[in-house]
């Protein structure tokens, strides 16, 4: 999976040879979608708990963007990750938990 699109194989391995049996591109779906999901699920959350809507400011939505692009390298590696952005919005910070579930 790569940044804006979604490739998978099928292949067989044999003693000389490798054989790709199928293949699969969805060029449309990548990690951008997966983090803009993210992002309006976080963004959702802080607007409801706090009343201010990152989403409205570019510089709080970057910054959102730019941490859960963290947090999901992170969870590549670790079965959790958190999200720690201070003075997102306002002088309001940002904490979150998400599991690779």
């Amino acid at each position: 999976m790569g940044h804006s699109k979604l490739s998978v194989f099928c292949s067989a391995f044999t003693k000389d040879k490798c054989t790709i049996l199928a293949e699969a591109h969805a060029r449309n779906t990548g990690c951008r979608n997966i983090d803009w999901s993210l992002l309006n699920h976080f963004s959702n959350g802080f607007k409801e708990k706090y009343g201010c809507d990152p989403m409205k400011n570019e510089k709080a939505k970057l910054r959102m963007l730019d941490g859960i692009e963290k947090m999901r390298k992170t969870l590549s590696a670790n079965s959790d990750a958190t999200l720690n952005i201070e003075c997102l919005m306002e002088d309001e910070d940002l904490s979150a938990y998400l599991t690779r579930e």
